[in-house]
């Protein structure tokens, strides 16, 4: 086995390791925002004036574009080798995100390494399990943006529920190609957009 295969399947069994850790130790609770929303809808049951108001404060674009977008960060920043100019550990912040453009029971995974200049490749994977309905997979995060370019997104048919994840693997620059070490989350996917 060559070193390059080694590193691989190290890499591999420290993200599911971790996943694993991850699932095991407990799921998300409930969106704050949504519990929030139902809270309010209850304390102003009893006045048809605060119901309308509540009605315009959930209709605005704020509010709307805020609850209809389940945004979480991956546990930590990923350690990071090979990209930085005379350094030789940078960081790459990892995301998720369901709601807004996306289809019920779809999840994308995002990375951002702390490098400037184009992504000229992605070799990033998103390894997931839905604990709420057993569903899991293995995607390579291989979107691409309107010009050709790697997005280093991809959106998952997760389904709906509570979504552990580990984000890694490596992304090429014209002079440089960072290996990206494994960072872990929890998401939850909405089955549908919030009630107004």
């Amino acid at each position: 086995m060559n070193g390059k295969n080694l590193a691989r399947r190290t890499t591999a069994a420290f993200a599911i390791g971790a996943t694993a850790t991850l699932v095991f130790a407990g799921t998300a609770g409930a969106d704050p925002q949504s519990d929030g929303i139902q809270d309010l809808r209850k304390a102003a049951a009893n006045s048809e004036a605060n119901s309308a108001a509540v009605d315009v404060l959930v209709g605005s674009p704020l509010v709307t574009t805020n609850i209809a977008s389940s945004f979480g960060l991956f546990a930590f920043t990923s350690p990071t080798i090979g990209c930085g100019p005379g350094v030789p550990i940078t960081l790459t912040g990892a995301s998720a995100s369901s709601g807004g453009d996306l289809k019920a029971g779809q999840i994308r995974f995002q990375a951002s390494p702390r490098v400037s200049g184009v992504a000229k490749g992605s070799g990033l994977t998103a390894v997931w399990v839905n604990t709420s309905t057993g569903a899991s997979g293995i995607a390579p995060i291989d979107g691409v943006t309107e010009f050709g370019t790697p997005s280093l997104s991809k959106v998952v048919d997760s389904g709906p529920g509570n979504v552990a994840a580990a984000l890694f693997g490596t992304v090429t620059y014209a002079d440089a190609t960072c290996v990206v070490l494994p960072t872990v989350g929890m998401f939850t996917v909405a089955p549908d957009a919030p009630a107004k």
